[in-house]
């Protein structure tokens, strides 16, 4: 079969499942839920986005190609960084 041919898994889930693993998929999985946790101040920001990476990562292997990882990156740490007056 040419290479051009060759289906992935459009998910990343089950692309890191089939190229990793079960014990690493899980490690996804809960590192993805992670970002659901309270941030006070800032918690419905930091809700919207996560849900919206977990969608976008059922439906695309956005962690496979460099601008899914800048989005992924960029909106999580932009949420989660300290604020200018946070003790």
């Amino acid at each position: 079969m040419p290479e051009e041919n060759v289906l992935i898994p459009h998910n990343q889930y089950m692309f890191t499942l089939v190229a990793l693993g079960l014990p690493l998929s899980l490690a996804l999985v809960l590192l993805s839920l992670a970002l659901f946790r309270n941030i006070p101040g800032r918690g419905i920001y930091v809700f919207i986005t996560s849900a919206i990476m977990v969608i976008a990562m059922m439906v695309e292997a956005m962690l496979e190609v460099q601008f899914g990882v800048f989005v992924f990156l960029f909106y999580s740490l932009f949420w989660l960084s300290p604020r200018p007056g946070d003790a």
